[in-house]
């Protein structure tokens, strides 16, 4: 499947796909990606991959399986934001623990692409609603740790689907997150006016994360 027609946005350079070994353009702020995710290098042509297997492509040999999405470590409680606009497909558990929930995102301009982002909270929408950029999905997961001892982040996954508006809601990642959108933009509110949680934004939601937040701080910042 051609995935790499796919894509909202700018692009700052290019990344690895690792499942598929190729270059891609890359389209979240370096900066920002090594800031909030792990392992990451800037250079004059974008971004270099480590091996962290928080990393889209990444084989975890503790899970015996291949890490099909991007963790971004965000604080506990953030508020996340609709990085396009498009419509909510599904929400439901994540399974395996307490992970809380996923939300899957279809985007209304490129129908073929859709999000899968995992470990949310507070949810702010519903199944079939339709949303605009900057619209409030939901908050990311408040534990300053995860059961398995991983900190608070967002799982994100990029589906590239064969048709538009096909595929499964349960369909995994098969294109680097990274490279089909800006993915600062589930943290930042784009639009005037919104929620209370969009107009005081991350900042008061660490407020109200309290301990967690200050644990987080700790424990995933140098």
């Amino acid at each position: 499947m051609n995935t790499t027609s796919i894509g909202l946005g700018k692009t700052f350079g290019t990344i690895l796909d690792r499942v598929t070994g190729k270059l891609v353009p890359l389209r979240t702020s370096p900066a920002w990606v090594a800031r909030y995710g792990r392992g990451y290098t800037v250079t004059s042509t974008g971004l270099r991959a480590g091996h962290a297997g928080t990393q889209y492509g990444v084989w975890r040999a503790e899970a015996e399986r291949t890490h099909l999405g991007e963790d971004l470590y965000v604080p506990p409680g953030s508020p996340v934001f609709a990085p396009f606009e498009g419509r909510v497909e599904a929400i439901y558990p994540s399974g395996g623990g307490d992970y809380g929930d996923v939300l899957v995102l279809r985007s209304a301009e490129q129908p073929r692409l859709k999000l899968r982002i995992i470990h949310m909270r507070a949810l702010a929408v519903k199944p079939g609603q339709s949303v605009a950029q900057g619209d409030e999905l939901a908050r990311s997961y408040t534990p300053a740790r995860f059961p398995g001892g991983d900190p608070s982040h967002i799982h994100l996954e990029a589906v590239i689907t064969a048709a538009p508006n096909g595929g499964k809601p349960s369909d995994k990642g098969n294109a680097q997150p990274l490279s089909v959108l800006d993915a600062e933009l589930l943290v930042r509110q784009t639009r005037a006016g919104g929620s209370a949680w969009a107009a005081v934004g991350i900042g008061a939601a660490l407020a109200l994360a309290g301990w967690s937040a200050w644990r987080w701080r700790q424990e995933v910042r140098p």
